[in-house]
């Protein structure tokens, strides 16, 4: 008798961890849906050159170490609030230049903006 209640411990025990696991899984997947890629289309392209200020207001775009580093003339007429909402990590600037990672997309997104300016 005692060893069907023990029996019967490790079988609840066990469907018990597997629901768990499939839960913290869900979370993981939900949550890596939320952050991570942006869709980098002509859209995506033509707001960022917007919310930069315009293409004339763009000196340089270059990638170092995944962040994606866009030179601008002027940084006051850059909207990095918006360029914000977008970018995984935030936006960075340092004098002139504006600084964001896209992580795996920043490579694709400097291509796309300096086939525009």
């Amino acid at each position: 008798m005692l060893s069907m209640f023990y029996s019967m411990a490790y079988l609840l025990l066990g469907a018990l961890l597997a629901v768990i696991l499939l839960v913290v899984i869900l979370i993981i997947i939900i949550k890596g849906k939320k952050k991570g890629h942006v869709k980098v289309d002509e859209e995506f392209i033509q707001n960022l050159i917007v919310n930069l200020g315009g293409k004339e207001n763009i000196n340089n775009v270059e990638v170092e170490q995944a962040r994606l580093k866009i030179s601008l003339k002027d940084v006051t007429k850059a909207n990095l609030n918006a360029i914000k909402e977008v970018a995984e990590k935030g936006v960075f600037v340092t004098g002139n230049n504006v600084k964001t990672l896209f992580k795996y997309e920043s490579k694709l997104i400097a291509s796309q903006l300096k086939k525009k300016i």
